[in-house]
């Protein structure tokens, strides 16, 4: 835009605040991003003023004032619904907090003024007076040649606020722009300026880049200068293919802050991405949707999936995410380069999705055709845990049998169900555990079971890693083997007491089938890549069993949900496992 358009675009309350100024013998400009979007086409968000009036000196002049920073030189005049930030010229001190001036000094000089700004596309200004631009930093040409450079001393830019570099990553990539050498070389040693920025303002910062059209500009700019580990250390191990499958898939997700933090942050393990959400103080609605979306990320069910396994994994996910999270697989099969088939595949499975939802779900108990006062009073059961129970055990067969879902129908079922004779009441709530071996043991012997487990996951999958060359792969199995470790842990400490009193004696334990697993062949020594995939799956799926049974019988409210955790967290392993099976080539080697 030339400078005669400046003007026409300048707000009719931003023209009236600088006209205000300059009949009171003041000079007036128009700063910062609003300058730089007007030079470089785009219409400005927000409107900043900087004036060589003093903050007492602007409050005396306009009716509604906010007094919002005027010790460093800022208030706020309100305009209708519209607020305008108005800040004195102002030159400063050093930055003993990496943040904040240590003194601020009122000026009347503009370019004095905007030599203490981060970089030459923000160090601009309009003066309306003059109806000039006034740029000393060459911000202009920067902007027609799209180089991101710091206005005087990088280093020193930086070292004054550690966001700054934050911010380098983020005009990298909203504007489309390359650092300049000497900027982009002086940000590795900013990395103890950032160390000390809060997590909120750095978690706006990459709001901001991640809401680019191709926010792996940022990112890489992040990774490639050692600022990963102070932004999203969990990611900051990651090996380059899986890093370089990281910025794809961000590229690939649709616009929006939740979708974008998702495809992000999938790789990391377990409860990690939540655990850094909440650290960088998300809200909770964010850091929910965006939990859920990595957990559900990777989508279990192929196209041949059985229409109740599709159900069961609607239940898991929930129809609020399901759509999203096809979008996001969508994404990822584009970052990993896959096949037509692939994409195919996944328009059939929600093409299915969309056909159930047409016909109607009960992904709930809330959507059976009865509820718990129809049980209590059909049944004659009184009101407790058992009819929740049951309304459970209702659901579980609903979610195979949907055209049983029915008040007459669940109401025989139910009927069916508390009638068996010879049976516990655990065992005709859980049909699941039909057929599964049950021993009278002690928790304790229970818990050294399970440890023992954990012992030997751990340590497959660290031989897993040995065997697979593709560093995708690799990554994925030291995090199965992470969480193993973890799982161990909490055994250990519940077996020590730290996580409450003992519990009854069990006179229903699932049975953990370690047999079953020491009967098959060494993964180590005689299996396929792939084949060692299955097994591994295999185990998970048994090890979720295991612990969803001991969580089911289990009289302990707060352990039973650490326990539905832990389950949850080995049903994923069994589906990130599935999906490397089915989205990876692993070579083959000699001996397996």
């Amino acid at each position: 835009m030339d400078d005669a358009g400046f003007e026409l675009m300048l707000p009719g309350a931003v023209a009236h605040i600088c006209r205000t100024l300059a009949q009171a013998g003041e000079s007036a400009f128009v700063v910062g991003g609003s300058i730089r979007d007007l030079v470089s086409g785009r219409v400005p968000v927000d409107w900043d003023l900087a004036t060589s009036a003093t903050p007492e000196r602007v409050i005396g002049l306009f009716r509604r004032v906010v007094p919002t920073g005027v010790a460093h030189g800022t208030v706020t005049v309100l305009a209708g619904d519209e607020s305008y930030e108005v800040t004195t010229l102002r030159g400063e001190g050093g930055y003993a907090d990496g943040r904040h001036p240590d003194s601020v000094t009122f000026i009347t000089d503009i370019e004095a003024d905007l030599a203490r700004r981060d970089f030459t596309v923000n160090a601009m200004a309009w003066d309306p007076a003059a109806r000039s631009l006034v740029d000393p930093f060459g911000g202009r040409a920067d902007l027609a040649s799209r180089v991101l450079r710091a206005v005087g001393d990088p280093a020193i830019r930086f070292a004054e606020d550690g966001l700054r570099v934050l911010r380098a990553a983020r005009f990298a990539a909203t504007l489309e722009m390359v650092v300049e050498e000497g900027t982009r070389g002086a940000m590795p040693a900013a990395a103890p300026a950032l160390a000390r920025v809060s997590a909120e303002r750095k978690r706006d910062e990459l709001a901001k880049l991640l809401s680019a059209n191709r926010p792996s500009i940022g990112l890489a700019l992040i990774q490639d200068n050692g600022l990963l580990p102070f932004v999203c250390p969990g990611l900051a191990g990651s090996h380059t293919a899986a890093w370089s499958r990281v910025l794809a898939r961000v590229d690939a997700a649709p616009a929006g802050l939740p979708m974008r933090l998702a495809a992000l942050l999938t790789d990391l393990p377990g409860e990690a991405a939540r655990e850094w959400l909440t650290s960088m103080k998300l809200d909770r609605r964010t850091t929910d949707r965006v939990a859920r979306l990595v957990d559900g990320l990777v989508v279990p069910c192929k196209a041949d999936a059985t229409d109740a396994e599709v159900r069961r994994d609607l239940k898991r996910i929930g129809l609020d995410c399901v759509h999203d999270l096809f979008s996001l697989r969508r994404a990822d099969l584009i970052a990993c380069a896959a096949v037509a088939e692939a994409f195919a595949d996944l328009d059939r499975l929600e093409g299915r999705v969309i056909d159930m939802e047409r016909h109607g779900l009960a992904l709930g108990t809330g959507d059976l055709a009865v509820d718990g006062n129809d049980l209590m009073r059909e049944l004659g059961i009184p009101a407790g845990r058992d009819v929740g129970r049951l309304l459970a055990a209702l659901l579980d067969h609903v979610l195979d049998h949907p055209e049983d879902n029915t008040r007459e129908k669940l109401i025989e079922l139910a009927r069916r169900t508390v009638s068996l004779t010879g049976k516990s009441r655990d065992e005709c709530v859980f049909p699941a555990l039909k057929g599964v071996s049950m021993a009278e043991r002690t928790l304790s012997d229970f818990i050294e079971l399970a440890i023992k487990r954990e012992i030997e996951a751990h340590d497959f999958y660290r031989g897993l890693v040995a065997k697979v060359e593709d560093a995708v792969a690799r990554d994925a199995l030291e995090h199965l083997a992470a969480e193993e470790k973890k799982h161990r842990v909490f055994l250990e400490e519940y077996r020590a007491g730290k996580l409450g009193p003992d519990v009854l004696r069990l006179s229903h334990v699932v049975d953990y089938r370690i047999a079953e697993h020491l009967e098959k062949p060494d993964p180590q020594k005689n299996m396929e890549t792939k084949d060692v995939y299955l097994v591994a799956a295999h185990r998970e799926q048994s090890s979720c069993a295991f612990y969803e049974g001991l969580a089911a019988l289990h009289p302990d409210g707060a352990v039973k949900d650490m326990l539905l955790r832990m389950a949850n967290e080995e049903r994923r392993h069994k589906e990130k496992v599935e999906y490397l099976y089915s989205n990876t080539a692993f070579p083959q080697t000699a001996g397996g």
